[in-house]
């Protein structure tokens, strides 16, 4: 997966809805783009395409039109609406023949360089310098999709045009496949031979988890006949056995028109586009294959089992620390049956459902969640368990085919199926809050053509579960479950000292190689290898030409025209009351609680009890009625602990408790009398405590191994500034040792950990400086938070708006964690008045310096830069390097006279930044990001201001952030026990997160 969009959703991870929120504005393209046009099968056919079919798709207030290009055999998908940003996407199917990584691989380069945007690598300098909102390509099992989107309609065509060139006319050349894929490194006839690549070393990091490794297992036992098999990723062990000539073969073959579908979405101007795609694409194509089937695996007869070990250190526990799986492919669906399959999916993934309850009580494992991989074209349907002794699996096994003639012969409780066809409700009622919601139509339209020949059948599923019964539910169960043979079941146990095993095992392969080379294959590696890093290293004049083809706007061409805001303010029995009208189908209320007056820990059991709200019977209420009530009177609900910067300067945080819901304007009323309920009145059993511990601490588990990277930048940005402290601590590496500690704790003694849960509560639970925002039609939307605010306890202490009482972490830390690769941040802090400078020049360092060094030359997956508050951020993941990366962020400043910079260079990084900030979002969010703001006291001429400098930032600006730049002081690391205690890197602590 291309990983541009990575570096910016990583930052947003940081901090919760209480951090400053960006502003919306509009350029001078957008406000001139096109409104929705009604076209006719006269007009496409006069454009050289085949109507098949229309459809209107009421989640998204749009029609569809599936068309065919007639030449080219093309599927065109394209839903006109009027949302302005425009997505844009080419699947491509792609059957995985061997594991060489040849799909992966071929993800990478396709975007690297093309015959008509040549160069080294294009993609981050487009990426990075373009009005887009997104850009990205990735691999699923059987095909690769390239998306991306723009509010901008010329730089919409521009973008296309590149990634049309990228996908059929590609420059597939040695270099680029050396870099993206796998090469081999001998820096002298006597170093040790090494092996470097960006995917290698992305899959050696995405290969570090269990639970692929688990899902993996089961894929290649489902799929035993099929190319399903295969990993497209790619197999570290298997990706250096793929040629470039083998990859050049794989995409002649399958990266045509025919075997493509090309999918566009928004208020777009459609007749020009078609043309521009018709004259400068797919006419110059006949039509050669179809689109590419995968011959279906014949089904089992009898259920299978696969028993497997998974690497991990010699140290490393092994207790009940197995992952299984009830894996099924699900053969021959009907169109009709796939609401029905994905309502069951749901419904037995729902706590209350027979399976989790049977599951929960039986303590087998930490924690139970389903997985669904349609890109299997054979659906793989997967039921797994957490943190498990292996011994267990047959009982596993029995609970989970047991359950599933449960439902088939007795049903389902009617409060749990009509809760889970109004969580479809709900999210279908708000689809347009996702301002992502175009990609994720145009990506499950085309997934669905391919699995199953219909665009519709996952892509309108919000709507048409409606529909279903609950006789549905249990003829799907049955047919497509319990009367299928066609399962496994997998058992990944961790095995101590394998992961040592695997990497001696490597070093004597790589040795063994090198000794099998003559003197002369010895030098000639050593002159590749000189070769690659001196073609790194030289300048790409090409490619930056390239890149400068996709400007479409300059600094002057964007427009200052803000959004008018009117916030509501007033004072309503001893509290704050702030509403920002939105028309629209809803009411959001939120409701801020300062806590400055809990101690630190305190603070995470408020947000532990936060978490487990919804899932806890509640006053009267069961467990199940609390699922029912709120799936049918709350439309979506937020709650946790987090920090609230106090200004923009970000200087100083305190906790404040946030929760926040939506409802429809009708039920808005006994929403929030729920809500209070809730809130107030959770019951904490401790045999039910046990369990959703359990969950949170898996989820912790599966997210630090995931998300390591997030977790150190949480961790630098609390050492270099005490205002961040917070957000480690209640999100960070605190947060998950607090979770393993509870985990412990309430299995020992569940009686203590309620106490200290009820405690958290109830001190939190005070009317220290409330405050209620509300969004949505004001006469009702008026009183809303009131019943929760009344019920508040009296709070007599001074209110406090700072937060000292968490220690600030040290300055270098490492943490040891089960992976082969790193997860390296350094950070540094600025003064508030350079922000948009330091914005800037992020944004230049990502694409011309970081990307480059760790990235392209270092095999890094990602090598970013970004700024969060007033803080600077360096950082790299799935890095196979560390000492080097951290000497790359120390020297920045020696970087400066290769940048060359010049106002020329420098615009279009403003262009860019100013898409990040001006994204579109959803309208009830943005209401509440402006009432946070008015609350921060950010006003529309402190908006206003930030435009006009980002427009007037100079090359003497950025180079004088840049000579400032040391990143020497602070860095944090997350890696393998080996990368960490064979750096030179002075640490003052290495952390086992481990082996805690």
């Amino acid at each position: 997966m291309k990983n541009h969009f990575l570096k910016f959703i990583i930052i947003s991870l940081l901090f919760l809805t209480l951090s400053f929120c960006f502003f919306s504005c509009q350029t001078s393209g957008s406000a001139q783009t096109a409104p929705v046009v009604k076209v006719t099968d006269t007009d496409f056919s006069a454009l050289g395409y085949r109507l098949i079919e229309t459809k209107r798709l009421e989640m998204v207030q749009g029609t569809a039109f599936i068309l065919e290009h007639i030449k080219s055999g093309a599927l065109i998908q394209y839903v006109a609406n009027d949302d302005k940003n425009l997505s844009f996407c080419v699947t491509v199917s792609t059957p995985p023949e061997q594991n060489n990584g040849a799909n992966h691989i071929l993800e990478h380069m396709t975007l690297a360089a093309t015959k008509k945007y040549p160069g080294k690598e294009v993609f981050e300098g487009i990426s990075n310098t373009t009005l887009n909102t997104y850009m990205n390509a990735s691999t699923y099992s059987s095909y690769i999709q390239f998306p991306f989107s723009s509010t901008d309609e010329r730089q919409f065509t521009k973008l296309a045009d590149y990634y049309l060139s990228a996908v059929y006319e590609p420059d597939l050349n040695n270099m680029v496949f050396k870099r993206e894929g796998w090469r081999y490194e001998l820096e002298n006839e006597s170093s040790p031979l090494t092996i470097n690549g960006i995917v290698y070393n992305e899959m050696k990091g995405a290969n570090s988890n269990i639970l692929r490794a688990l899902s993996t297992a089961v894929r290649e036992t489902l799929f035993p006949d099929t190319v399903i098999k295969n990993d497209s990723g790619g197999k570290t062990e298997t990706i250096p056995s793929l040629s470039l000539e083998q990859l050049q073969a794989y995409h002649d073959k399958y990266f045509v028109p025919s075997n493509s579908i090309i999918s566009v979405y928004g208020d777009l101007d459609i007749k020009p586009f078609l043309r521009f795609l018709d004259s400068e694409w797919l006419s110059k194509y006949e039509k050669t294959i179809p689109l590419v089937a995968i011959e279906a695996q014949k089904p089992f007869e009898k259920a299978k089992s696969v028993y497997r070990y998974f690497p991990v250190t010699a140290e490393t526990k092994t207790t009940k620390a197995a992952v299984i799986s009830k894996g099924y492919a699900i053969s021959g669906i009907e169109e009709n049956d796939i609401p029905a399959l994905l309502l069951a999916i749901n419904i037995l993934n729902n706590t209350n459902s027979s399976l989790m309850q049977r599951l929960k009580a039986s303590g087998i494992a930490d924690s139970y969640f389903i997985n669904l991989n349609i890109s299997t074209r054979q659906p793989q349907f997967e039921v797994i368990a957490q943190n498990v002794d292996p011994a267990r699996a047959g009982t596993f096994e029995k609970y989970v085919t047991d359950s599933f003639k449960s439902v088939a012969n007795s049903g389902i409780e009617q409060m749990l199926f009509e809760s889970i066809k109004s969580n479809y409700y709900a999210n279908a009622l708000l689809a347009r809050e996702n301002t992502s919601i175009g990609l994720e139509l145009l990506r499950s339209m085309a997934e669905g053509e391919l699995a199953i020949q219909s665009p519709y059948a996952f892509a309108t599923a919000s709507y048409d579960v409606q529909n279903v019964t609950e006789q549905d539910v249990r003829r799907v169960v049955d047919k497509y479950l319990v009367k299928n043979n066609h399962s496994v079941l997998a058992i990944m146990e961790p095995k101590a000292g394998l992961a040592e095993e695997q990497e001696q095992a490597e070093l004597k392969r790589l040795e063994n190689y090198k000794k099998s080379l003559s003197k002369q294959g010895i030098q000639k590696l050593v002159s590749e290898t000189a070769a690659f890093k001196r073609w790194l290293s030289d300048p790409d004049e090409i490619g930056d030409e390239s890149v400068s083809k996709m400007h479409v706007l300059e600094p002057d061409n964007l427009t200052n025209t803000l959004d008018k805001v009117n916030v509501y303010d007033s004072k309503k029995n001893g509290f704050r009351s702030l509403h920002v009208n939105v028309t629209g189908s809803a009411v959001q209320t939120g409701i801020i609680l300062n806590l400055s007056h809990l101690s630190p820990e305190e603070l995470q059991y408020a947000d532990l009890y936060l978490s487990l709200l919804g899932k806890l019977p509640a006053g009267s209420m069961s467990e199940e009625e609390v699922d029912y009530k709120l799936s049918k009177l709350v439309l979506k609900v937020d709650s946790a602990v987090e920090p609230f910067y106090t200004d923009d300067t970000y200087t100083n945080s305190y906790p404040v408790m946030g929760l926040r819901w939506y409802a429809e304007p009708a039920l808005a009323e006994e929403a929030e009398k729920l809500m209070r309920t809730i809130l107030f009145s959770s019951i904490l059993e401790p045999n039910k405590l046990k369990v959703l511990i359990a969950m949170e601490k898996g989820n912790a588990d599966y997210q630090i191994q995931s998300n390591a990277v997030v977790y150190a930048l949480r961790r630098a940005l609390a050492a270099s500034n005490p205002a961040h402290s917070l957000s480690d601590w209640l999100s960070g590496v605190p947060s998950y040792r607090f979770i393993q500690q509870v985990y412990k704790d309430v299995n020992e003694n569940a009686a203590a950990v309620i106490e200290k849960l009820i405690d958290a509560r109830d001190r939190m639970l005070v009317a220290s400086d409330p405050v209620v925002i509300t969004t949505g039609n004001r006469k009702i939307a008026g009183e809303s938070g009131q019943f929760i605010i009344n019920k508040l306890a009296a709070f007599t202490e001074p209110v406090q708006k700072t937060y000292t009482q968490i220690k600030q972490p040290a300055a270098k830390e490492a943490f040891i964690i089960n992976d082969s690769v790193n997860y390296t941040v350094a950070v540094q802090e600025f003064d508030k008045s350079d922000r948009i400078a330091f914005s800037i020049t992020s944004d230049i360092l990502s694409n011309e310096y970081y990307t480059p060094k760790i990235r392209l030359e270092g095999g890094a997956y990602g090598g970013y830069s970004a700024i969060t508050g007033n803080t600077f951020c360096a950082y790299s993941f799935r890095d196979p390097s560390l000492d080097k990366t951290i000497r790359t962020f120390r020297t920045v400043s020696n970087a400066l006279p290769s940048l060359a910079l010049t106002q020329e260079k420098i615009n279009p990084y403003i262009i860019s930044r100013y898409g990040i900030l001006t994204a579109p979002r959803g309208v009830y969010s943005k209401a509440y990001s402006d009432a946070v703001e008015y609350l921060h006291g950010i006003t529309k001429a402190m908006r206003y201001d930030d435009i006009e400098k980002l427009k007037s930032i100079t090359a003497a600006d950025v180079s004088d952030i840049i000579s400032r730049i040391k990143c020497d002081d602070q860095y944090t690391v997350f890696g393998s026990k080996s990368a960490l205690t064979g750096s030179s890197l002075k640490f003052d602590s290495i952390v086992d997160l481990v082996n805690e």
